[in-house]
């Protein structure tokens, strides 16, 4: 069973809001209701809140991995941590693949991380 219920929204937020459900075809009732019940699952809003607010973060993140990303793919496999240290990309993306939500660099990564060892692998 379904109610109808009211909930004010500011109309811009509202109306930026459908245009997205729009594009990706979902109703905007569909987003909302997955989202109550996964509040609903988890049995408490503030770890669901928290968990966005991360996620808000993760940008940053992000943006670091794509810089490495594009040192490796470019041949750099080293960079320096310290004055004097220097550490190896190729594990700093290995461990990124588990911790970035962005689908499409998870797939950047795996692709050029493959690639490259297929490379190394036809050199021996």
């Amino acid at each position: 069973m379904k109610k109808q219920i009211g909930v004010w929204v500011d109309a811009a937020v509202w109306h930026a809001y459908r245009e997205l459900c729009s594009k990706e075809r979902f109703r905007p009732a569909e987003p909302i209701e997955k989202f109550l019940q996964f509040i609903l699952h988890n049995g408490s809003i503030l770890p669901i809140l928290n968990l966005m607010e991360t996620v808000g973060k993760a940008e940053g993140f992000e943006a670091y991995v794509r810089v490495l990303l594009g040192w490796y793919r470019n041949g750099k496999l080293w960079m320096y941590i310290t004055d004097e240290d220097e550490a190896p990309i190729e594990p700093m993306l290995l461990e990124a693949l588990k911790l970035v939500a962005n689908c499409k660099l998870r797939q950047e990564i795996e692709e050029s991380l493959t690639k490259i060892a297929q490379k190394k692998q036809g050199e021996n």
